[in-house]
């Protein structure tokens, strides 16, 4: 349970700066909702790590803005393993 918790968070997190990178000006909520036809609330609450999204949101997320998944993942990995091992203690 925790370890989804974590996941949620760090996706959420990985997910906003992503948002942000790729630009010389970040995109605000609203623009990236705007490329990508999802709810502003529902990204929101994507970012805020309270949902993990399905594949069809992951799709229109990663097609509308150009975010490459493996890449989200990959800068995602050693951060996820590290909290994994502190959880552990």
């Amino acid at each position: 349970m925790l370890r989804r918790k974590l996941f949620r968070n760090l996706f959420g997190k990985t997910l906003r700066q992503k948002r942000y990178e790729g630009s010389k000006k970040k995109l605000t909520l609203s623009e990236f909702v705007s490329k990508t036809d999802l709810d502003d609330s529902y990204i929101g609450k994507i970012e805020r790590g309270e949902k993990l999204p399905d594949a069809l949101t992951l799709y229109k997320i990663f097609v509308g803005r150009g975010i490459s998944i493996d890449q989200l993942f990959n800068d995602m990995k050693p951060q996820f393993e590290m909290l994994v091992k502190l959880e552990k203690r």
